[in-house]
This record gives structure tokens, sequence and C-alpha cells, in this order.
């Protein structure tokens, strides 16, 4: 039976970075499971297209694509990390207005060799201006498994040929550009 344990330490959307952080993976029989709560941003610019960021996995090499976002650190709202997470990935700070948040999502994978369990909350912000990706650098251990950053709207959604998280991302959008943004958080599924 694998012992769950909460982790704390920088793990991208798709797994964890090369590094453990702060060594909360406790070890369990036969297998490891890490067990985190993370905070994501639809960063929507003018021209309704989402920020991606991509990451590769260092076990099997594939690329996942995920929104910016992070682990909520202990004491740390959820509203609180996606500030957090949103200044530190892609360097927009205060004064923002989150909405939501809008989606929620649990999802048990695999990265870099580890069991992952993690529980996600999406919150939407519309920025005013434009944001180069290409300035997007993440430090530290994140940027052992950085792959790059883009903006993509709908039409580049739907013809999307790489793994992208959450997989109903393009569908669940399309209310949400419109500025239908839901009463409660809706399961945004794996």
């Amino acid at each position: 039976m694998p012992t769950l344990a909460w982790h704390r330490g920088p793990i991208l959307h798709a797994g964890p970075t090369a590094s453990e952080g702060d060594g909360a993976l406790e070890p369990g029989g036969s297998a490891q499971v890490i067990r985190r709560r993370a905070a994501r941003i639809l960063l929507i610019d003018p021209g309704d297209r989402i920020l991606l960021l991509a990451a590769r996995d260092p076990a099997d090499g594939r690329v996942v694509w995920f929104l910016p976002g992070g682990g909520i650190e202990p004491g740390e709202s959820i509203e609180q990390a996606a500030r957090r997470e949103l200044l530190e990935e892609v360097g927009v700070g205060e004064p923002v207005t989150l909405a939501g948040p809008v989606w929620t999502r649990h999802h048990d994978f695999s990265w870099n060799g580890r069991h992952i369990i993690q529980d996600e909350w999406f919150f939407e912000l519309r920025l005013d201006g434009e944001l180069d990706a290409s300035t997007i650098h993440p430090a530290g251990a994140e940027a052992a498994v950085f792959e790059g950053a883009c903006w993509a709207g709908l039409a580049e959604l739907a013809e999307w040929a790489e793994i992208v998280a959450p997989r109903r991302l393009c569908e669940l959008l399309r209310p949400v550009l419109a500025g239908q943004l839901p009463a409660e958080p809706i399961d945004a599924g794996v």
C-alpha cells in the first residue's frame, strides 16, 4: 500500500520537477505517492487567447501543456497561491482581479516516475495588455523541465495535437471567453 504525503515543493502541473523540494515525500512500501493542492490561472489576453506553459517529463520525455500555477504553500489560501504563482511564473503582479475559482480538478497521474494525486482550483484573469510569452523563463528546478510558453485561442486549441491539461480545456474555455463564469466551480475532469 503506498504512503500518501503532502508535497509543498515545486511540482509543475504535470508532476514534480527534478528536485523534491522540502522533502515532504515519504517512502512507503514499493510505491511513493505525492498528494498536493494547486492553484491555476486561466490567463486571457485581449485577443481571447490563453497562456499555456509546457514541461517535459524527465522519466519518459512526454511534453505536457498546462495553465500557469502551482502548489499551495502552508497557511496560504487558494487565491493567495494563485496570485503568488502568477507573479513567480509569468511576472504578472498586483493589482490583479481574479475571478473564481471557475473550475476544479482532481488528477491522479505519474511524473518523473512518481505517483501524484493533485487537487486543483482554476481562477480567471483577463489582461488589459499584451504579455510576450517568449519572456517567460522559470527559475530553479522548474527550469530543468520547462519547454516553453505560448498563447493559444480556441481555434488553435481545437487542433492541438500535443497533451494539454485539462483535456477538456477547449470545451470549458468557450463559456469563460464569452463572459459566462459559473456561480460554482465546474469539474474540469482530467
